[in-house]
């Protein structure tokens, strides 16, 4: 939606359908709620995305060129992503961070866990809690199981 409900002036309301130069705001919503579910373990968010999902089900089924973006978000619904956790701060865990933003990873998310955010970071996702923030690493999880950890851009290239 491009207009609050509520405002005075509004006739109707525009619900894109397709994107363009730049994702239709839908299609955004939909994959950020997906990621922020698997974060945070909340049901909520995720039914929110599969709502979106659904709603432009029809548009997907009969011009899935048209949202491109929502397709990613439909994959990420239907795959299991990787959690990608950075640990550490410095030289070190930026070119881990970099390595892993390297490539096109739809499936991904990308998390950094630094002790001086650590706490935050735990309050919203307590499937971190166990993994410390205290040297450079980086662990790959799937369902929120994860490898050992790796300390090279190689090593995590090799585990993606």
């Amino acid at each position: 939606m491009t207009a609050a409900g509520g405002h005075a002036d509004l006739i109707a309301r525009a619900l894109d359908d397709s994107d363009n130069v730049e994702p239709c705001a839908s299609s955004v919503a939909a994959l950020k709620l997906l990621r922020l579910s698997l974060i945070t373990g909340r049901h909520d968010l995720r039914e929110a995305a599969s709502f979106t999902l659904e709603r432009f089900g029809g548009v997907l089924e009969d011009r899935p060129l048209a949202l491109p973006q929502m397709l990613v978000a439909a994959d990420f619904a239907l795959g299991r992503p990787r959690e990608i956790v950075i640990s550490g701060s410095g030289e070190r865990a930026d070119a881990l961070a970099r390595e892993a933003r390297r490539r096109f990873l739809p499936l991904k998310v990308l998390l950094g866990a630094r002790e001086e955010t650590r706490a935050e970071l735990v309050r919203l996702a307590p499937w971190l809690e166990g993994i410390p923030a205290d040297k450079p690493a980086a662990r790959v999880c799937v369902d929120r199981a994860c490898r050992l950890p790796v300390e090279s851009p190689d090593e995590l290239s090799k585990a993606l």
